[in-house]
């Protein structure tokens, strides 16, 4: 993908039972199967991150993360398009 810095996008990650799905901009961009998710007995812990250059010890201003939300269910093809448009309108891209 050619991805240019300063450029904003929104990525949706969700997961079901057996696959990860991947968006961007409203548009899905990859799924990857798993190991099936068991049963939480204890609450799962989320780290949201930019991408870490080790090495540097700096994003080296690669990502920044400016929204985070969590959904109770898996959206939609056009959930994720109409948040895209209406995220895109507000933000005014």
């Amino acid at each position: 993908t050619d991805w240019k810095v300063g450029e904003w996008r929104m990525m949706a990650a969700a997961w079901t039972a057996d696959a990860l799905y991947v968006s961007v901009n409203g548009r899905p961009y990859s799924k990857a199967m798993c190991t099936p998710l068991v049963a939480m007995t204890r609450p799962l812990w989320l780290r949201v991150n930019n991408i870490y250059d080790k090495k540097n010890r700096s994003t080296n201003g690669l990502v920044a993360i400016d929204e985070f939300t969590v959904f109770s269910k898996k959206l939609s093809e056009t959930e994720l398009k109409d948040l895209y448009e209406r995220t895109k309108k507000e933000a005014g891209i």
